[in-house]
């Protein structure tokens, strides 16, 4: 059994917002001595020694074993973390942190990190006028400001020379760094022939996935209130659950749809004027390159632009996921069934806990939903609603944890994929954190609003109900209604859910309704009204001859037919011919975005 008090002596040496690379380590001499030790300016030593603030110390990786499914040793700088790169690092003491024990831990500040605050997550759309001001412009100063403190590696270790003689790092905005950061955890592994493993990430499919992006959320809230000297500042989240559009989406927030190509930013917001990073990775594949950090093409999104993604989350699927006891089960992949992390992450059904081939739940319904850059696993960080949409992931890991309060021994210490056992360093951090620092984590510095309700954590629904069926066929046993004055009866199911032998539903499994069966009816009349909305633009993508598509409307006349009854399908009216001179289809081109690169959420 692990002792709960190893644990708890990790956690007094977790730090505050280190990414990668400390500036001061990214040169030659760090790569040849493998040491990342600054001097804290606060008093001329290293690691702030002087002042009790830290130490240097070596670098000490989990020995526990990784599953198979990574059969390789020694190809991927990212095994072992950070031992390619660096074997020794600041130890910071207490309440200290950063690279140089020159910060504090996330919820501390004051000279001596002494004072605590709890900041509040809020939903972003009860944001009052100026706070979402201040959140548009806080994120449009983090993408247009170089970060001062770290660098990005644009090179594998291999190609920077045996002693560091050929470091190859670059400047990044300190939006592009966290983009950069989460394209880095996800790239492949090159390996010798020209052949890769494309079967890794260390921050999904696996158990860390939700610890690892609570601390991306906390390094990157923790710039922001650097950058823009507002310790005050708390990063909101967007509560998607029941939703069926982007709420977020409009131009005084995360940017509304352009009116001429929907796949775009609207031009009233700045995030239209936003170029993503890490987006070309079929190319760097292609040329067994890494990300290099610079400017691509536009942020794009199209939210229910896919077919195939035309819902959000539901409450009942919320809650259902709420009920699972286990936090992760074996294999720990996105296979696991019964999991929590797994069911959160969206690999299985919220209903069922079971896979469903082709599907896509939960997190990665919401990203497949949002469509364009947001759904792409490598580039989805570019888009600002990454951060609102992982909050509130963050969030409903936080109330599974406070309604269950699992154990340590819970988490797996081995058996893992690589970079997701209870004692892997996180990648690309420095300095370290274990995987299992932040799972039971309290004191971080931030609370979200409605989880201040002691009663919405405590919660319990032993059975939920189902979303409603799709309405039946309109139809009167033993007579064709169709295209006729009279009307029948069509029907909808639900099904009650359970976790439970004794869950109950209350409510009805059945509702009925009187209609008309109109469904391709021709002797309806109708008239002439304007042109239909545009269609999309088609092809979508990557052509330069993509067109969209408007239809003359033909509005047919319902007179003879009671107005309390609902109509089932759609009549072939007869509106005559066109007016002179007006066309049935109209078309326009459009210019389209080129094809996106990388891995969908499925």
């Amino acid at each position: 059994m692990r002792s709960l008090c190893v644990s708890v002596s990790l956690l007094l040496l977790v730090g505050s917002c280190l990414c990668q690379f400390p500036r001061p380590c990214a040169n030659s001499e760090g790569l040849r001595t493998k040491e990342c030790c600054p001097v804290w300016e606060g008093d001329g030593s290293v690691c702030g020694a002087q002042s009790g603030r830290g130490k240097c110390g070596d670098v000490r990786v989990s020995k526990a074993a990784d599953s198979d499914s990574y059969p390789y040793h020694g190809k991927d700088d990212r095994e072992k973390w950070p031992v390619e790169f660096f074997n020794r690092t600041c130890n910071c003491f207490g309440r200290f942190g950063g690279f140089d024990c020159g910060e504090c831990m996330f919820g501390y500040y004051g000279p001596t990190c002494s004072e605590y605050k709890n900041h509040i997550r809020k939903n972003i759309m009860k944001l009052s006028d100026e706070e979402k001001k201040k959140l548009v412009d806080y994120f449009d100063l983090a993408k247009t400001t170089v970060n001062p403190d770290y660098v990005i590696a644009t090179a594998t270790r291999a190609d920077m020379g045996v002693d560091g003689e050929n470091p190859q790092f670059a400047d990044a905005t300190t939006f592009d760094l966290f983009a950069w950061i989460h394209y880095y955890v996800t790239h492949p592994t090159y390996l010798p022939d020209g052949k890769e493993h494309a079967t890794i990430d260390f921050a999904h499919m696996a158990s860390a996935f939700p610890i690892w992006h609570r601390v991306e959320l906390l390094f990157f809230e923790n710039e922001i209130k650097k950058l823009s000297k507002d310790n005050d500042f708390a990063l909101p989240y967007w509560d998607w659950r029941g939703k069926t559009t982007c709420e977020p989406c409009v131009d005084d927030l995360m940017g509304g749809p352009d009116p001429e190509n929907p796949n775009l930013i609207s031009p009233a917001s700045p995030f239209s004027k936003w170029k993503t990073v890490c987006s070309l990775t079929e190319d760097y594949k292609k040329n067994r390159t890494l990300c290099p950090g610079t400017p691509e093409g536009p942020l794009l999104r199209y939210p229910a632009g896919n077919a195939e993604y035309q819902r959000l989350p539901t409450d009942a699927e919320v809650e259902l996921m709420m009920s699972v006891p286990k936090y992760d089960t074996a294999p720990y992949t996105r296979t696991s069934e019964l999991s929590f992390r797994n069911i959160l992450e969206g690999w299985v059904s919220p209903q069922t806990g079971k896979v469903v081939d082709g599907k896509g739940y939960m997190h990665n319904l919401v990203h497949n939903f949002l469509n364009g850059t947001m759904s792409i696993i490598e580039t989805t960080a570019n888009d600002p609603l990454f951060f609102l949409h992982h909050c509130m992931i963050d969030s409903l890991m936080e109330r599974w944890l406070r309604k269950h309060l699992p154990s340590y021994e819970e988490y797996p210490e081995s058996g893992a994929p690589i970079g997701h056992n209870y004692g892997y360093h996180m990648v690309p951090f420095l300095p370290i954190y274990r995987n299992i620092e932040y799972l039971l984590s309290k004191n971080l510095g931030y609370e979200y609003d409605y989880l201040q309700d002691q009663a919405i954590v405590d919660r319990e629904m032993t059975a939920v109900w189902s979303d409603w069926s799709e309405w039946s066929d309109c139809t009167l046993p033993g007579i064709d209604i169709r295209c006729k004055k009279f009307s029948g009866t069509q029907s909808r199911t639900r099904k009650c859910i359970g976790n439970l032998a004794e869950g109950v539903c209350v409510g009805a499994t059945k509702e009925t309704h009187a209609c008309y069966n109109i469904r391709d009816c021709c002797n309806l009349k109708g008239t002439w009204g304007d042109m239909g909305a545009w269609s999309k633009c088609y092809p979508a993508c990557g052509t330069t001859n993509s067109k969209k598509f408007r239809e003359k409307i033909c509005t047919p006349d319902y007179s003879d037919y009671s107005e309390k009854i609902v109509f089932h399908g759609t009549p072939c009216a007869d509106c005559g011919p066109l007016p002179e001179g007006e066309h049935m289809i109209e078309s326009l081109p459009c210019t389209v975005p080129d094809c996106l690169q990388g891995r969908r959420f499925i």
